[in-house]
């Protein structure tokens, strides 16, 4: 470990991204990891000195209190599943963060990258991607649906590709279809779902209704379901399975609870149950964090190297259905009539706006 300390700040200098990253990023920081201490002083994202331990009473700005034995785990060359992620580390118990965990959070991916130096773990190294050659048109078709929405008349921009079951793709807030785009081109998906996405009013190519500069646009529960049913309704579809990412992941959670005899199946992607302000939402509102970069690290801790669906243990209320191939470990929840609204559900305000 001493060997990697003495090479680090050079080694995080000499980082792609993480000067960028965090050049906002100045503070004081203890590092334990174990019985062993090291105070930090970052300037810019980058490590100005490393002072060993022990401190009496140190002074700092944040803390990162580490295990000995999950952090070995961490820096392994394939980390185990639960052990790969500074987020992981958290939830094992093997993290604590003390001090400014703001600071934390809103630099959460260099905090990652950083920490990951400090180990022989091998940065993934893209293919380059190989030329199409011969000019070929992809199987998508978009067309625009003139309908009203509300009683008020909108332009929805749809794109469809494929043949069987619908499945209806719901993109993030702030977002459009474009991001289900690979999904429309998969041929092991399209063979055998009708896969629909379309942009939300006022997203990608779908025009605001008259009006929109001279109100407060809000994205509500109740208005995003609705606009849902009657996206279903336009398209004339027969009980499709509703996929949905983000806040679209959020929104199939209330059409399994509230329409569960108009969807055939639900699947949520990286949704949240609760419309709770959150650590990541408070650091996105900070100056020096832009939301997309603030959010993204927090991905990763679902996730693992090597991870293996579980095959036990998996919640009421799910099955593991003909999933498209590209999701090939997605669990999609089946909608079913609930006898009173899920408790998440009935502590919050009905026409309360969604999370982003």
């Amino acid at each position: 470990m001493d060997r990697a300390l003495e090479a680090w700040p050079a080694r995080v200098a000499a980082a792609a991204d993480l000067p960028r990253w965090g050049r906002h990023l100045t503070a004081e920081v203890l590092l334990e990891i174990g019985p062993r201490s090291w105070l930090l002083s970052l300037h810019e994202g980058r490590i100005a000195t490393v002072k060993p331990g022990p401190f009496v009473m140190p002074r700092f700005t944040l803390a990162l209190r580490i295990e000995a034995e999950g952090f070995a785990r961490f820096l392994a060359p394939v980390p185990q599943p639960g052990w790969h992620d500074l987020l992981a580390l958290r939830r094992q118990g093997a993290l604590r963060i003390e001090g400014d965990t703001t600071l934390f959070f809103a630099h959460l991916l260099w905090f990652k990258g950083a920490l990951a130096l400090l180990g022989e773990r091998l940065a993934p190294v893209a293919a380059p991607a190989a030329p199409y050659g011969a000019v070929s048109v992809e199987p998508i078709t978009g067309r625009y649906l003139r309908m009203d929405i509300e009683g008020r008349p909108h332009r929805v921009y749809v794109e469809e590709a494929g043949e069987g079951t619908p499945l209806l793709l719901l993109h993030t807030a702030g977002s459009d279809g474009r991001q289900w785009r690979d999904l429309l081109n998969d041929p092991d998906v399209t063979r055998r779902f009708r896969c629909i996405a379309f942009d939300m009013p006022r997203h990608g190519k779908s025009s605001p209704p008259p009006g929109w500069e001279s109100e407060e646009y809000r994205l509500t529960t109740v208005g995003y379901t609705g606009l849902v049913m009657r996206m279903i309704e336009a398209l004339r579809l027969d009980r499709p399975i509703v996929m949905g990412c983000s806040i679209g992941g959020r929104i199939v959670l209330d059409l399994a609870a509230e329409h569960a005899g108009r969807c055939a199946a639900s699947s949520a992607c990286r949704a949240a149950p609760s419309p709770a302000a959150t650590t990541t939402s408070r650091c996105c509102t900070t100056r020096i964090s832009m939301a997309a970069r603030s959010a993204a690290p927090w991905s990763p801790a679902w996730s693992a190297p090597a991870c293996r669906r579980r095959r036990s243990g998996k919640p009421s209320g799910t099955t593991c259905r003909a999933a498209p191939a590209s999701s090939a470990a997605t669990c999609i929840s089946t909608p079913r009539k609930a006898t009173s609204a899920p408790s998440w559900r009935r502590s919050t305000r009905r026409n309360a706006p969604s999370p982003c």
